[in-house]
């Protein structure tokens, strides 16, 4: 069976792949391959204006052998995004901060961060083509600039490891992830490889806590209480690692308040600037069904990346 794939050591799942076309994945596929009908409006969305403004195809192969070569995120994806010299005048500004959404599903939560912040840009990962369809129909609806998002259409844990340049992102949003069953728990998105390649990733902030620069933070999302709880026992490996600490996200999380050791107003964080990304205000497709389903709770998680101590080049 195809989604049964082989066991491989953490050292051969991060390895970027030597040759070939098509993915080597070694590891569970973490979606199911066929979701929902596309719409008329979502085909028209992939063929017209809206893929082409906000659209964006990652070559995955070299045509060759050896691999293809990881993207420059302001020469490849966000071009325009970071002002440059114009003649003799320098115009050129620090580049934006960068935040990749992982399964953005129909693009609410996508489409309303970008609207919030316009200072960043945006990359949405997503494999279902009417997903995709409806995230460009409603990007293109708000009018988002679109020298700040792109869309791609493939497998986040591919883009991870083979694409995306290393400490290049300040965020990473993992909201309402397929749930699987217990059963099934080596298929959930939310896994020590996905945190393995999000530091790789991250772009830790100089400075420390004073430092104007964005925090590297990864935001988890979910309805399913099994899954809450299994995203909290896999960060939970990752903060005792010391790479990672958990941001109290409410001031009600009385599991993250003991963590932390703090609570009440100190706990409290906006949508404005706070810990929390813009975006998880919105009542999404499937946030509805969860609560519709008797959910009593959605699980909101913030985690910040501090890194090893150790210097990372970007490449």
């Amino acid at each position: 069976d195809d989604d049964d794939a082989p066991s491989s050591s953490s050292s051969a799942l991060l390895r970027t792949r030597v040759r070939g076309k098509h993915l080597d994945r070694p590891w569970h596929l973490t979606y199911l391959r066929k979701r929902g009908v596309i719409t008329a409006a979502q085909k028209r969305a992939l063929r017209g204006d809206p893929w082409r403004l906000y659209g964006f195809e990652i070559v995955t192969h070299s045509g060759g052998a050896g691999p293809p070569p990881r993207l420059d995120l302001f020469r490849d994806v966000f071009p325009d995004a970071t002002p440059r010299r114009d003649g003799d005048a320098l115009i050129t500004a620090k580049p934006p901060p960068v935040v990749l959404e992982i399964g953005f599903g129909l693009g609410d939560s996508l489409t309303r961060m970008c609207e919030r912040h316009p200072e960043r840009c945006f990359l949405g990962a997503e494999v279902h083509k009417p997903g995709v369809g409806a995230a460009l129909g409603k990007l293109a609806a708000a009018n988002v600039d679109p020298r700040r998002v792109k869309v791609v259409r493939m497998d986040a844990l591919w883009l991870l490891r083979d694409f995306i340049p290393r400490a290049s992102l300040t965020d990473v949003c993992v909201y309402f992830p397929e749930p699987w069953s217990d059963a099934q728990v080596h298929r959930r998105i939310v896994n020590p490889f996905l945190v393995s390649l999000v530091e790789r990733a991250m772009k830790v902030s100089e400075g420390g806590p004073a430092s104007p620069s964005p925090p590297a933070r990864l935001h988890l999302r979910t309805d399913d209480r099994d899954y809450g709880a299994h995203m909290r026992a896999v960060m939970k490996d990752a903060c005792a690692t010391g790479r990672w600490t958990e941001e109290v996200v409410d001031e009600n999380d009385e599991d993250a308040a003991k963590t932390n050791g703090i609570g009440g107003d100190e706990g409290r964080c906006s949508h404005d600037g706070g810990v929390i990304l813009p975006g998880r205000e919105v009542e999404t497709k499937y946030e509805r069904r969860g609560i519709a389903s008797g959910c009593e709770r959605i699980t909101n998680l913030c985690y910040r990346y501090v890194g090893d101590g150790a210097p990372r080049a970007a490449v």
